[in-house]
């Protein structure tokens, strides 16, 4: 059976039910009634058996001095034609048939459970490019869209049932959904922000970005559920003179771009090497200065006693207590890092931006060398700790008499150090 079916049985005698598996809009008739043959195709005996399916209503619509009325009866429903569960046909019929007589009514089977597939193509029609706004390709769209009744009240109102067929409907929502996309296509270029000719590319965003606006679309228009659209393709033709002329510039300015992209980061490459040889050369310089040290102390602390006695017999017995009581006085922690000893002189170490990078920190005797050979600028930014952000080396004191020296000449003192 097709959607619409105007199967001339019906149902059996006078029960008024839909045996149809597959449909959107079907037409219920006595039995034994012919189609368009007389008022008999539209005769129901008050008190008939009527059996409504889930997903599916039964659509009464009686004809009177008004127009059209309707009793709607949803399934699932298993009853009989009466007064009680059709509010208008107590109206109609009243008491005057007494259950004998028949009345005249349509009766519709609407489908709420039946998905329908109709298919759409848009022919070849010119897109404009984003960014070369006087090119334009031919474009075709094809896909399909899937949709249902869910709103039978909306349905109804939207569209004549006496005269429905799934194929007029069909019709009108596949010219309606190829305009729709049309429109979006052709803007796709310039809201995505992409060359015409990779359209193709944007299949997916084009559905996602759009569901919403055609479903809202065809439930006005048309009463109906969009439930999926499946765009096929977007067809660009690369056999077109006006795709082979808009290639040919898109390719130019490709190459132009893939060059000068090698040629920054060649730069890049350099810039980054010498960063790294000047970050290499800061640490080796500070290991060096802290290895230094540390095997001072460490030669310091193993010979002490030998010292001390070196010492003590030079300056005598008076000089060697002294010595030893300093030395009590460092095990106590008093002298020595304790609580009466000065705090270690700050040390000011500097980040400084090299080549678009942060390196460091620094000392001063790196500073100072890196200012002397141009490596460090009165513009370029340096941050050490306290400061809340970075700031051009010029606007610093330290490097301000760092840029004096070095603008003095070599044989210039250099200034003496704050502690």
């Amino acid at each position: 059976m097709g959607f619409f079916s105007n199967n001339p049985r019906g149902g059996i005698m006078d029960v008024i039910r839909c045996d149809e598996q597959q449909y959107l809009i079907w037409k219920w008739r006595p039995h034994g009634a012919q189609l368009n043959a007389n008022r008999r195709e539209n005769s129901i005996r008050y008190g008939s058996p009527l059996r409504v399916k889930e997903g599916s209503v039964a659509v009464f619509l009686y004809s009177n001095q008004d127009g059209l009325t309707k009793d709607v009866i949803v399934g699932p429903a298993d009853t009989i034609v009466d007064t009680n569960n059709m509010p208008i046909l107590a109206s109609i019929v009243g008491m005057a048939y007494n259950g004998g007589s028949p009345f005249q009514a349509e009766v519709y089977f609407i489908n709420l459970a039946e998905t329908v597939q109709t298919k759409f193509a848009v022919t070849y029609f010119t897109v404009y490019d984003s960014i070369h706004e006087e090119f334009g390709v031919p474009v075709a769209v094809r896909g399909s869209i899937d949709f249902n009744i869910l709103d039978y009240e909306s349905f109804i109102a939207k569209h004549r049932l006496d005269n429905f067929t799934l194929e007029d409907l069909q019709a009108q929502i596949r010219d309606s959904v190829t305009e729709f996309f049309k429109s979006v296509v052709s803007n796709a270029p310039q809201y995505y922000d992409i060359p015409v000719i990779q359209i193709e590319r944007k299949i997916t965003e084009i559905k996602t970005d759009n569901i919403e606006r055609l479903r809202s679309k065809l439930s006005e228009d048309y009463g109906i559920y969009l439930r999926d659209i499946n765009i096929a393709a977007i067809d660009i033709d690369k056999n077109s003179e006006e795709y082979r002329e808009l290639k040919g510039i898109t390719k130019d300015i490709k190459t132009d771009l893939i060059k000068a992209q090698g040629e920054a980061d060649v730069k890049d490459i350099k810039g980054g090497q010498k960063l790294r040889f000047w970050t290499k050369a800061a640490e080796t310089f500070v290991d060096i200065k802290e290895d230094a040290y540390a095997r001072r102390k460490k030669t310091q602390r193993e010979y002490r006693d030998e010292y001390e006695a070196e010492q003590a017999g030079r300056i005598g017995a008076a000089g060697a207590k002294i010595i030893q009581s300093f030395r009590k006085k460092d095990k106590g922690g008093s002298y020595n890092g304790g609580e009466g000893a000065p705090p270690p002189i700050p040390v000011v170490k500097y980040h400084v931006v090299l080549y678009g990078q942060p390196a460091g920190p620094f000392e001063v005797d790196s500073l100072r060398k890196m200012v002397d050979e141009g490596t460090i600028k009165e513009n370029s930014l340096v941050w050490t700790q306290g400061m809340s952000e970075w700031a051009e080396a010029g606007t610093i004191e330290l490097f301000q008499d760092l840029f004096s020296r070095n603008n003095q000449g070599p044989n210039f003192p250099p200034p003496i150090p704050k502690v």
